[in-house]
């Protein structure tokens, strides 16, 4: 898994279930400001 980048799992857990890359896109915004 540490081999694997956070981008790789996003872009996965995306492709398994939009409402999961829903809230991972919220956190990275929360985490930008």
């Amino acid at each position: 898994m540490a081999t694997i980048s956070r981008k790789d799992v996003m872009c996965m857990a995306r492709e398994a279930n939009p409402w999961v890359w829903g809230i991972e896109f919220a956190k990275e915004g929360q985490e930008a400001k």
